[in-house]
């Protein structure tokens, strides 16, 4: 191992263990810590009122303890400072730490008494020898020569690196912080873990550093990497560090662009800068060679068992006595029968250090060592490593931890292991299937910087074609998901054209994939060639699988292409007859993703398609979404929750839907995932115009109108205007309604056919109320054009309104009284609600006040449970337009968070505690934390009576079964 040559410590000051200060720039803020701040604050604010006191900051190399040292500095001004820094080349000399501390002050040593005097000039070198010295009195000599230091002014003392003072400094400090009182008189320490030593005296108040969390970390790599910093290499980062500042501000020195823009992937374990690594060196100067050839084995394994590193130690002439140096060094922590390194730096500097071959000796050793079934994959591993050529065996090896891995839901795992057997195989067309397959468990696993580019890898190399297909799909997929829709049609057509003639089942899976993205273009052409394109493979019109009688997946597919066909060329019904067939047919065949594209065109067809379609739609998505959470695949959540999340807008579930529409897009945008951020950001928009969040709405519709480099899509920029006209009509701001529903309505502007027809009876109410009858009669005709007799309730009830706001008398409450009867057959109440209050003001304006009461009365209801503000208000003045009083309450006065709804949801349906942090990617506490809140706010004491209050109320989230179907 390259450590064991001179030592490299200067003579003289230095940061023990720090790097370079070019490494670390002094220039950037400090982030997070905002506890340790505010007790740092509070510290340095009571000396200068004349309270002392003592803080002892422990944490890990790394942490940033030195950091704060430099904010109490700051905080400091006015006052006197006094610092020393621990130094290793000093540990030895007594009172060395003592004497950097108190050197500014010394000249006030004559006025103390002459006993402390004595005794505190020779511990300081300047009268009798030190040997001699009697330890109690340099030690209140020093407490007494601070006193006196800070008779003028407050004194401020800060100690770096305190694990490395010599012995009689570090008592000589101990006992001045337990004794401080009213003195003004500060000490902040802060000491290192893992060194051997620790500077934490009894009764002397600590704090303890580790990583910063994620926002904290997530700032500062933003401060350091500006715009080339992508979110998924953001988030990355922050997981291989641990969040531990130094490292992350030592891996933005140590990346390329390319890297950090996530055009590649990132190396594992993360490089460490040269100077970074020469600082983590040093502190292993000087120890044995046997100690070090351990501490690269123990870098080789990661956190093996005690017994696999003896074993391969012993392998490798390394006898057992030596870790319990290695132990006593303070550089190891034998917990709970493993091994590993204390410092989370300290393991890459010692693995990189070392030399290939040192390294290679280590894995072959632990390889040996894991020799049993049940370790055989971590044998596969250290074997991998220890690879010096291409090995099918050894790949195979690899690939079995791979499948262990999918097994157990860590698709991250799985990813990292193909790729790794990808590299050991010698066959060109095996290495592109492994590379295929890696790059959709990177996707699945939330790492879609590493699924490009193992696409991209595995593209150049010829497969065969099913593998093909597979390429072409995740191509498509991350494509759609960075707006960049031609090259995700691309690519699935060429898949297409790859397997059509060998596998035409896949072929049509790959046209139902390109169908979506079709729908996401608003492209009718493409649409209707797509679908003529899988009736011909359907048919064996194109001399494939002749005489095959067309399967579950060759019938769904038809009819999901067909659907999208003609909702996208404004054929309402016929899209609806499609999208019901397609969702019937959801239980047939395999594959998931077809399920998803069916919902999405379920919900293209909106109001058209029948209750029973939406709960079975409904259904799938939950079971999409379990499906995904319980495989560990969050890759896929987020496009599975904003399906979700807008098919429980329009049913009415909107607490439901603001769940999981807020998981859905902060996931999406941790993993880089535009298409579906701005998915999320149309139920999001909605639900804020319904609720009357202004603040909200405008975040959510800058999602949808600007986003980042491209163009606005046609569904999107479509969610933004009509959330804007809905916005304004529950404040009763018809007029500029209707100028944004016009925007809406058939013309030359490019605007996604479904909400042609579905925000027709927005646009009728706006122009009625705006006294532009012109303008509803014509919005009403192209409602009236796309109904037909065949229309479900839901539908026909929405019809029915519109033509009573353009009716008068007994011919309008006929029409109410006929939309009424129709939303009765619906679970969807946010609509009846509406029709309602329009009949309400319909009646109070004709002057039948006292008929309009109940049907106001029943609108005001919903609207407060649905916490419809502006709505409620609308109904609220118009009731008391009747004469009658009104005591609203507050509604969402005890409303539940979107994190605490999922987790009352998923407790209603019996889940535990583990098992809801499982699902979510929490920790048990946190889910018991959440759990409590959710009982005080909604007034419950059990989990059987909050499941009784979620099954009775809309705060159930989805249809009443939510398992697979």
């Amino acid at each position: 191992m390259k450590v064991g040559g001179a030592s490299s410590l200067r003579s003289g000051r230095r940061l023990a263990g720090r790097p370079p200060q070019s490494t670390v720039p002094t220039e950037s803020p400090l982030f997070g810590r905002f506890r340790e701040r505010e007790r740092i604050d509070r510290l340095v604010t009571g000396v200068r009122a004349r309270r002392s006191g003592a803080l002892v900051l422990h944490g890990e190399f790394g942490a940033g303890k030195s950091r704060l040292l430099d904010h109490a500095l700051a905080q400091a001004r006015g006052m006197r400072v006094l610092r020393c820094d621990g130094d290793p080349a000093e540990s030895e000399l007594w009172f060395s730490g003592l004497n950097q501390l108190l050197r500014p002050v010394l000249e006030l040593v004559p006025d103390l008494a002459p006993r402390l005097a004595v005794g505190l000039e020779a511990a300081m070198g300047s009268g009798a020898e030190v040997a001699g010295t009697d330890r109690f009195l340099v030690r209140a000599g020093a407490l007494a020569l601070l006193t006196r230091a800070a008779r003028d002014r407050p004194l401020l003392c800060l100690v770096d690196d305190a694990q490395w003072l010599d012995p009689a400094s570090s008592a000589a400090l101990a006992f001045v912080a337990r004794r401080l009182d009213a003195e003004g008189i500060a000490l902040l320490v802060a000491s290192g873990e893992g060194e051997g030593r620790r500077f934490g005296p009894a009764g002397v108040p600590s704090m303890w550093l580790g990583g910063l969390d994620e926002p904290a970390a997530g700032a500062l790599l933003a401060h350091l990497g500006g715009a080339s910093l992508v979110p998924e290499v953001s988030a990355r980062l922050v997981e291989l560090t641990d969040g531990l500042p130094l490292a992350l501000v030592d891996a933005m020195t140590s990346l390329n662009l390319a890297q950090l823009a996530g055009r590649m992937p990132l190396p594992e374990p993360l490089p460490l800068s040269s100077g970074l690594r020469r600082a983590l060196m040093e502190r292993l100067h000087g120890l044995p060679a046997p100690v070090l050839r351990l501490l690269v084995v123990v870098a080789a394994a990661g956190v093996e068992p005690l017994h696999v590193i003896v074993s391969a130690g012993e392998a490798l002439g390394i006898e057992a006595p030596v870790l319990e140096s290695a132990e006593a060094s303070g550089l190891l922590l034998i917990d709970g029968g493993l091994v590993r390194f204390r410092s989370r730096l300290v393991e890459p500097a010692v693995y990189h250090e070392a030399t290939f071959f040192e390294r290679r000796a280590a894995h072959l050793a632990l390889a040996g060592a894991l020799g049993r079934d049940d370790d055989s994959d971590r044998r596969a591993w250290h074997l991998a490593a220890s690879a010096m050529a291409r090995d099918e065996a050894v790949a195979r090896e690899v690939e079995r931890t791979a499948e262990s891995a999918r097994r157990r839901g860590d698709p991250s795992l799985a990813a990292t292991a193909l790729e790794r057997a990808a590299e050991l195989t010698p066959d060109e067309r095996e290495r592109g299937r492994r590379l295929a397959a890696a790059a959709t468990a990177g996707w699945l696993a939330g790492r879609p910087v590493l699924a490009g580019h193992l696409v991209r890898r595995a593209s150049r190399l010829r497969a065969c074609p099913l593998v093909d297909a597979d390429i072409a799909a995740l191509g498509g997929t991350i494509g759609l998901s960075e707006y960049h829709l031609s090259d995700a049609q691309d690519s699935l057509l060429a898949g297409v054209q790859r397997v059509a003639s060998s596998h035409p089942v896949r072929a049509l899976e790959l046209l139902v994939q390109a169908g979506e993205v079709a729908m996401a273009a608003s492209d009718t052409t493409a649409a209707g060639a797509l679908a003529r394109k899988a009736e011909a493979l359907a048919a064996g019109d194109d001399g494939l699988a002749e005489g095959a009688p067309a399967t579950g997946d060759d019938r769904r597919a038809v009819a999901l292409l067909r659907g999208v066909e003609r909702v996208l060329g404004g054929h309402y019904r016929e899209a609806a007859e499609y999208a019901e067939q397609a969702i019937s047919m959801a239980g047939l065949g395999n594959q998931p993703r077809g399920h998803l594209l069916g919902l999405a065109t379920a919900l293209s067809a909106g109001g058209g398609l029948s209750a029973t379609a939406h709960t079975s739609a409904l259904r799938l998505f939950s079971a999409e979404v379990a499906r995904l959470r319980a495989t560990g695949a969050i890759g896929g959540l987020p496009n599975a929750l904003a399906g979700l999340a807008w098919l429980e807008f329009w049913t009415d579930r909107h607490r439901c839907s603001l769940a999981n529409a807020s998981e859905g897009l902060g996931r999406a945008r941790s993993l880089g995932q535009r298409w579906a951020e701005g998915s999320c950001a149309m139920s999001l928009a909605m639900l804020a115009a319904v609720r009357g969040n202004g603040g909200d709405r405008a975040m959510f519709l800058d999602l949808l109108l600007h986003p980042p480099g491209v163009q606005p899509t046609a569904e999107h920029a479509g969610a933004a205007t009509w959330a804007l006209a809905l916005d304004d009509l529950g404040a009763g701001r018809y007029g500029e309604a209707l100028t944004q529903l016009e925007e809406l309505a058939p013309g030359p502007r490019p605007v996604h056919p479904w909400y042609v027809l579905w925000s027709r009876p927005d646009a009728v109410e706006a122009a009625v109320r705006a006294g532009r009858m012109d303008a509803a009669r014509v919005a009403l005709e192209v409602l009236e054009r796309g109904a037909t007799e065949g229309w479900p309730a839901p539908a026909r009830a929405l019809l029915a309104r519109s033509r009573a706001l353009l009716a008068t008398g007994r011919e309008a409450d006929d029409h109410y009284r006929s939309a009424l009867a129709l939303h009765e057959r619906d679970e969807r109440v946010f609509q009846e609600a509406r029709t309602r209050l329009l009949w309400g003001e319909h009646l109070r304006r004709g002057r039948r006040r006292v008929d309009a009461r109940d049907p106001l009365r029943l609108a005001l209801e919903t609207f407060e449970r649905l916490d419809a503000r502006p709505w409620a208000e609308r109904a609220q003045a118009e009731l008391r337009a009747t004469g009658e009083t009104v005591h609203r309450g507050a509604p969402g006065g005890d409303e539940l968070t979107p994190q605490e709804l999922r987790i009352a949801q998923q407790v209603a349906r019996g889940a535990s505690n583990r098992e809801v942090a499982e699902q979510l990617f929490l920790s048990p506490r946190t889910v018991g934390y959440h759990l409590a809140r959710i009982y005080q706010k909604l007034g419950v004491s059990s989990r059987t009576r909050l499941a009784h209050l979620l099954a009775e109320d809309e705060l159930r989230g989805g249809p009443p079964d939510q398992s697979e179907p």
